[in-house]
């Protein structure tokens, strides 16, 4: 069993790895194509490689979306068990629990 601060780390990197995976859709998906084609002309050599990643699109959106999905996924996971150890245990929880009315009661 690991302790806490380990999972609370674990989210952190997780949720960091779910904002680099959604950055670099949202930076793919907003990139002109016309001023990576003029800077490919200019001869910079990036232009070049990014150019390329342009051309396969279902390649590159498949792998950041599978990407932001597994962190998502994990980080959730981790969570759920962070809540399950450490907080439904202590009697305020179980308090506030008993004390709020369900709707569905």
């Amino acid at each position: 069993m690991l302790p806490l601060w380990a999972l609370i780390a674990m989210v952190g990197v997780l949720v960091l790895l779910e904002g680099f995976f959604s950055g670099s859709e949202t930076v793919y998906t907003s990139t002109s194509k016309a001023f990576i084609h003029d800077l490919a002309q200019r001869g910079d050599p990036r232009a070049g490689l990014i150019r390329d990643m342009l051309s396969r699109t279902e390649r590159f959106l498949g792998a950041t979306l599978t990407g932001t999905n597994l962190a998502m996924v994990a980080s959730t996971s981790l969570c759920q068990v962070i809540v399950l150890r450490h907080v439904v245990p202590s009697a305020g929880f179980q308090a506030f629990v008993e004390a709020v009315p369900a709707p569905w009661n």
